[in-house]
């Protein structure tokens, strides 16, 4: 076996429901295709590195693929390691897939379909979900919305968001045949507070900032959010822009959370989750009584040469950032005022540490409430 051949093995493997150590497959395989499992064992073998004992070795501790020696037992691990970061990475790059008229969901209800949004989003009110629940029905399917939508935004748009025109991204794969589911860092860019209060930004002009988290030990919910949850920087870049005689103010936020591969690095990715939101308030409007005409929120993922080029960037300085390998949209929201961007922010973002820095920074001397809606300050 080859190169070619080992990958075209981990190609076939991973279209079959595995996890990092799930020993099924490989023994399906082994039973199906003995001989070139047996190679494709043979030839991952003669080519585990310390790297992969040293990070994967301890797998063997879990007593999987006894039939095996401890060579190839190690081998068989990494083939289940290396044919799941196969399949997660296609179900990345179809989750953020176009809508399609032969997708799942849509072949049973073709007339949903003609209820998207650039054929990303669907149109909220057609749909019926149930309350604490993704689960939604139309027309006696069930699917589900988009897990990557924080549940409390989910359910705002039936409470307080109820009369505001509103678009999800429903899971297009999926057909369900009844409901069920019941730290401290470094400003890197120092932002400018004050044009927050009346929106002062003039056309052609710009405010950025730019968080990182330090990787410290001694600070247990930075050292959480950074090496545990993977949390780099939070990125935020505002400007003025002027379309069809009209100006306007346009605002883009990225949290960018690195999911590393220590075993094989080139298989390492990079989530971004995208806010972005623009309104016609002009400046001196309070920024709580400022409406939007929309705000979004999307997932980028980053893959291969683009996780070091975009981290070698940042929105803040106002340059156009490295384009997302895969990238889709979760919801948009329109017509709701300014001040719900700190809401939905702490919905949406993971790293609160970070989220708190920037807030405090933006609204110093402002009180928070539980829900983290701003009640007052100078």
């Amino acid at each position: 076996m080859n190169d070619r051949d080992y990958q075209i093995f981990l190609e076939d493997l991973s279209h079959f429901p595995i996890h990092r150590i799930d020993t099924e497959p490989l023994d399906f395989f082994l039973n199906r295709e003995r001989e070139r499992t047996i190679d494709a064992i043979e030839y991952r073998m003669s080519r585990i590195s310390p790297k992969d004992i040293d990070i994967r070795g301890s797998l063997l501790n879990f007593g999987i693929f006894r039939k095996f020696d401890e060579p190839r037992r190690l081998s068989c691990i990494c083939i289940c390691m290396e044919a799941s970061i196969i399949r997660h990475r296609r179900h990345i790059k179809e989750s953020c897939e176009k809508y399609r008229e032969d997708m799942p969901f849509f072949k049973e209800c073709p007339d949903l379909y003609q209820q998207n949004r650039d054929k990303e989003l669907i149109i909220y009110n057609c749909i019926k979900r149930d309350k604490n629940s993704r689960v939604f029905s139309y027309k006696g399917k069930f699917g589900v919305v988009d897990r990557r939508l924080p549940m409390a935004i989910l359910n705002w748009l039936d409470t307080i968001y109820l009369d505001k025109p509103s678009f999800v991204r429903l899971d297009p794969y999926l057909i369900l045949e009844k409901p069920v589911e019941p730290i401290e860092e470094a400003v890197i860019n120092a932002p400018d507070p004050a044009w927050w209060r009346d929106l002062r930004i003039y056309q052609g002009k710009e405010k950025g900032s730019s968080y990182q988290l330090l990787n410290d030990p001694e600070d247990r919910k930075n050292y959480w959010d950074y090496l545990v949850k993977g949390i780099r920087r939070l990125e935020y870049h505002a400007e003025r822009r002027l379309s069809n005689g009209e100006t306007y103010l346009s605002m883009m936020m990225e949290e960018l959370e690195l999911h590393e591969d220590h075993a094989q690095p080139s298989d390492s990715y990079l989530v971004g989750r995208m806010i972005h939101l623009d309104t016609k308030a002009e400046i001196g409007k309070e920024f709580a009584l400022a409406p939007l005409m929309h705000i979004d929120l999307a997932y980028n993922y980053y893959y291969d040469d683009k996780v070091e080029k975009r981290m070698s960037q940042d929105l803040s300085a106002g340059v156009k950032v490295e384009d997302a390998t895969y990238r889709t949209h979760l919801v948009r929201i329109e017509n709701i005022t300014l001040s719900e961007l700190f809401p939905i922010a702490y919905a949406f973002f993971v790293s609160k540490t970070m989220l708190d820095e920037w807030c405090q920074y933006q609204f110093m001397g402002a009180e928070f409430d539980v829900t983290h809606r701003i009640v007052g300050g100078s």
